[in-house]
């Protein structure tokens, strides 16, 4: 994956967990009872986002680095 690619995915995935959603309502549900839980919530999904992200990135590199052909049909 060359660095532009990285980079363009990098910035889709920003604006995908930008956006409000399931979790978002969840960390306003708890923040509004306790600011200090709100806070450890937002980190701990930001932490799961991150390492579901990265391991689906490296599961997805493996199989593109296994069948180069696969490129093509994306």
């Amino acid at each position: 994956m060359t660095l532009a690619a990285f980079g363009a995915l990098a910035a889709v995935w920003a604006a995908a967990i930008a956006l409000p959603g399931p979790d978002v309502f969840q960390i306003i549900r708890i923040a509004s009872k306790n600011t200090r839980a709100g806070v450890y919530c937002a980190l701990g999904i930001m932490l799961g986002n991150t390492l579901w992200i990265a391991s689906s990135l490296a599961g997805l590199a493996t199989v593109f680095a296994a069948f180069p052909a696969l490129m093509l049909i994306i």
